[in-house]
């Protein structure tokens, strides 16, 4: 019984999740395209239905919130209502304040001497990280896709490092470091990498 636990939660997640994205992705499409709200209201409109969809979900089912919004977001984007394209630079303005607001959330939980303690063992990873790691990604990553070496060594040397990088190690430092204390040295490597690809890299690119 225990072994099948994760498994039983898993199906509950995506059945919640995907159950009432759908429903309420197909209620929101209707109310937008029966023009229900003027379109001064239609971007808070979606903005406080995604928030309710994703805390209706949560609360049935723990985790089961972000499918919810996916699955009510794919709805919109498949059935396009009218507001569609005013939500779309609603939505382009949200990513930059959430990644803003995001990366001073994440970094406020480092200190000054964290990155002083990576040392020069430190740096010499995130070299191999920048100058060796990267552009083996890259150039595995469009085998086959007409880059030519110049368009490559370029996607090696800007190739972006951000929030999504950030949030994950965050998240899986702390709870790696439940278990094994050396784990918390994830996010501030992590931060260090951003940090001096953004300077040197955005400089140069």
């Amino acid at each position: 019984k225990e072994s099948s636990r994760p498994f039983v939660n898993f199906l509950l997640r995506v059945g919640v999740g995907g159950g009432i994205g759908i429903i309420g992705g197909l209620a929101l499409v209707e109310v937008l395209k029966r023009k229900w709200v003027g379109p001064e209201h239609s971007n808070i409109l979606v903005l406080t239905w995604a928030l309710l969809l994703y805390g209706l979900s949560d609360a049935i089912s723990h985790e089961a919130g972000v499918l919810a919004v996916i699955a009510a977001g794919l709805l919109l984007g498949i059935k396009r209502p009218p507001q569609m394209k005013s939500l779309h630079h609603f939505k382009l303005e949200l990513t930059e304040l959430g990644i803003g607001l995001l990366f001073i959330l994440l970094s406020a939980k480092l200190k000054p001497e964290q990155f002083a303690a990576l040392g020069l063992g430190g740096l010499a990873v995130i070299g191999l990280a920048v100058f060796l790691i990267r552009p083996i990604n890259i150039f595995v990553s469009t085998a086959g896709q007409g880059f030519d070496t110049r368009q490559k060594l370029f996607l090696s040397w800007i190739g972006p490092r951000g929030i999504v990088a950030a949030s994950m190690a965050a998240l899986f430092g702390e709870e790696l470091a439940k278990s094994n204390p050396a784990a918390a040295v994830l996010p501030t490597f992590t931060f260090a990498v951003i940090a001096i690809t953004v300077l040197l890299q955005g400089l140069s690119a």
